[in-house]
């Protein structure tokens, strides 16, 4: 019999473990999914104003505090409020008084909660930023090592980590001791009540109103009440953080979603009926004030290869960012002349644009991933096609493992051209028909650069905007628009 229960015991141990993993991990996933989705859906300019590393910060940690809290929290809390329950129930029908008693005492501890709440809310949301602010400086510095060891900084910023792990280190003894105290508060109390009721009990057998037994068996039922109310001290912390965290995540998720009022579904239907991009009085400024580009107007039509040229920082690439709708206008119209009308340029229209930024953003994974997107559609001859217009075909046949090849972080031992150039395979290969390109061939030599665009002007069903701040870039371009005094103004190919 007694090995029959031990083998029961550990049956159950096993279920209990693996439902526990089970949930644990699935709610984890679904939050995260769910959160990680709200972010690419949300408007640019609002996610862009926290940065990446504190948007991990919430992805992990406050999940984890959330989910931790959910799968541990509840099935304690309904465990506690059975035996409390059960235990005033018991006690009431010994003695009424006493048990309204108790109930002050937990009504109290209630009170004292909700005061306690707001203090270690916003404690636990100041661990959590702070949390954010080390790991986002780690990320920028782990990014750009190469610029710290060629400073020979690297004491320099050792000694700022330091500063920022020691504010977070000051809000977590803050946030502990808060907690120990509430700790302390809600023992004391019921503590003194278990010894109060055991005076009381006393003087009830004195009175001859109460047996000894009678006593033992009310002390009883108060250890269990007082057992579950005092691992409340515990649970009390643990829910205020999964709210402060949670709150965190409602952050993100209260953030003003991007307008789709149409989505092109059929992009070649719409290459036969564009017939130019339009921009109408078009004003732009940053929110503290200043303006970009003021009452601009600008007509790019079908099979155009444009240069966009001007001082760095004058608003070249917020053109290409309003065009993609990653940021509002302040005034004025941007969209598509078609042959059946005007098309309002929102989130819905992106899959018409394919986009090569200054970062030139490469994963990790294979050559082939990254020209592809991960599109694993696309055959062999559609990427070679891309690469060759590219000018990165020769160079991936010359590698033992060819498409296969492995990139590290960051295309890690590419040089910038190659990267460049991957990208801009990346670009055509998405097939849109309209191209962004933003510096995307600075780090080619004269000839190369020259050969790529006369490549992709070659592709005239293509529709070029290409920002470039040299003469070969120029040259190659049909038309020339130049930022100046946050105005356009249309100028020469030689000027």
């Amino acid at each position: 019999m007694i090995v029959c229960l031990i083998l029961l015991q550990a049956v159950l141990n096993i279920l209990s473990s693996n439902v526990r993993i089970h949930a644990t991990t699935k709610i984890e996933m679904q939050i995260r999914q769910g959160i990680f989705a709200a972010v690419l859906k949300k408007q640019y300019q609002h996610v862009s104003k926290i940065h990446s590393g504190e948007i991990l910060n919430r992805l992990t940690s406050d999940i984890d505090i959330v989910v931790g809290a959910v799968v541990g929290l509840i099935p304690q809390a309904i465990s506690m409020i059975t035996k409390i329950v059960a235990g005033l129930a018991v006690l009431f029908s010994i003695d009424a008084r006493f048990t309204a008693a108790v109930l002050g005492i937990g009504l109290l501890v209630c009170i004292f909660s909700r005061i306690y709440s707001r203090h270690f809310k916003y404690l636990h949301k100041e661990v959590q930023r702070t949390n954010g602010v080390v790991r986002s400086y780690m990320q920028e510095c782990i990014e750009n090592l190469i610029v710290i060891k060629s400073f020979a900084n690297e004491h320099a910023v050792c000694g700022k980590l330091n500063q920022f792990q020691k504010d977070n280190y000051r809000i977590r003894i803050k946030r502990n001791a808060i907690s120990n105290l509430a700790n302390t508060l809600v023992y004391v109390l019921f503590t003194a009540g278990y010894y109060a009721a055991l005076v009381w009990g006393a003087f009830q057998i004195s009175f001859g109103v109460m047996t000894f037994g009678t006593l033992t068996a009310f002390l009883q039922i108060i250890q269990q009440i007082r057992a579950p109310f005092r691992n409340v001290s515990g649970l009390i912390p643990q829910y205020y953080s999964m709210q402060a965290s949670a709150e965190r995540l409602m952050e993100i998720e209260d953030m003003e979603e991007e307008s789709q009022k149409i989505r092109i579904e059929d992009v070649s239907e719409f290459q036969k009926d564009f017939r130019a991009i339009v921009a109408e009085h078009v004003t732009f400024a940053y929110q503290n004030g200043d303006i970009i580009l003021d009452d601009v107007s600008l007509r790019v039509n079908k099979g155009d290869l444009i240069a966009i040229v001007g001082e760095s920082g004058i608003g070249k690439s917020t053109m290409m960012k309003l065009m993609l709708h990653l940021m509002p206008c302040e005034s004025g119209k941007l969209y598509f002349e078609t042959v059946n009308g005007k098309i309002e340029i929102d989130a819905g229209t992106r899959n018409v644009f394919s986009y090569v930024p200054q970062g030139n953003m490469i994963m990790s994974g294979t050559i082939r991933e990254n020209i592809t997107f991960c599109n694993h559609d696309i055959g062999e001859e559609e990427i070679r096609k891309a690469a060759e217009i590219a000018c990165i075909w020769d160079y991936i046949e010359t590698l033992p493992q060819g498409l296969e090849t492995v990139l590290t972080e960051r295309g890690e031992g590419l040089s910038e051209g190659q990267v460049q150039r991957i990208a801009i395979a990346r670009a055509i290969l998405n097939d849109a028909p309209i191209l962004l390109l933003d510096e995307c061939t600075s780090s080619l030599d004269k000839d190369t650069e020259w050969k790529v665009l006369q490549n992709l002007k070659k592709m005239n069903t293509k529709t070029i905007i290409c920002i470039s701040h040299t003469a070969a870039g120029v040259a190659c371009c049909d038309r020339v628009v130049e930022i100046e005094n946050k105005k356009f103004k249309e100028v020469s190919n030689d000027d």
